[in-house]
């Protein structure tokens, strides 16, 4: 159980420290990219890499700098 708290609580200031470093980041000009994808047809979009960053983007209340993947149908994704 105190491992399992330990965790948690790991991953909360973990977390926060993330969006703070991305925050200050995007506060000094630079722009990091957020990768996005998303099923054509769908509304659903999924999130590859950048969650942290993502939420520093809202933080500061700056456009993000989004790469979205859009997979059409019919084509043959091989990862």
């Amino acid at each position: 159980m105190l491992l399992a708290y330990a965790y948690d609580l790991f991953q909360k200031i973990s977390n926060s420290n993330r969006i703070e470093h991305y925050s200050m980041i995007i506060k000094n000009g630079q722009r990091p990219q957020i990768l996005i994808l998303k099923t054509e047809g769908s509304e659903v979009e999924f999130t590859l890499d950048g969650h942290h960053k993502l939420n520093a983007y809202n933080k500061t209340t700056t456009n993000a700098n989004i790469v979205r993947i859009t997979k059409y149908k019919g084509m043959i994704l091989d990862l």
